[in-house]
């Protein structure tokens, strides 16, 4: 959390997001195999009330490439969601990366409307924001 997450009550408003990634529940797993890719899909519910749901999808092809989509859909009327993320660990010769999305600079609310959607790329080493 940084000063003005805990200035605004970020941390106490947006409570409940605290725990649901090790709280999830796994509702459905599927997988699929075609002659150049394979698809593994994953539902989770996740622990808030109303009721909140993540997917995701990961396709890896024949040539190495790893997509991954996250669909994250909580329950009405529940408070903001202070960061949405993944970890995926790699191998550390796989040293770039390339996203659609906000950037090129990290872009949490007090730098938000700073960051324009495009596609970027870099170093992972580049990323870290201590």
């Amino acid at each position: 959390m940084t000063d003005n997450d805990r200035g605004n009550k970020l941390e106490e408003r947006s409570a409940v997001w605290r725990s649901v990634s090790e709280e999830r529940r796994l509702q459905k797993l599927r997988c699929k195999q075609w002659p150049s890719s394979a698809t593994i899909e994953v539902h989770y519910l996740l622990p808030t009330s109303p009721e909140s749901f993540c997917t995701l999808i990961y396709t890896v092809r024949g040539d190495g490439e790893v997509q991954v989509l996250q669909q994250l859909t909580p329950g009405t009327g529940l408070p903001e969601i202070p960061e949405v993320g993944l970890m995926f660990e790699l191998d550390g010769s796989f040293d770039q990366l390339s996203w659609y999305g906000k950037g090129p600079f990290e872009n949490y609310s007090d730098r938000n409307t700073g960051a324009k959607i495009g596609l970027y790329s870099g170093t992972v080493k580049a990323q870290w924001v201590p």
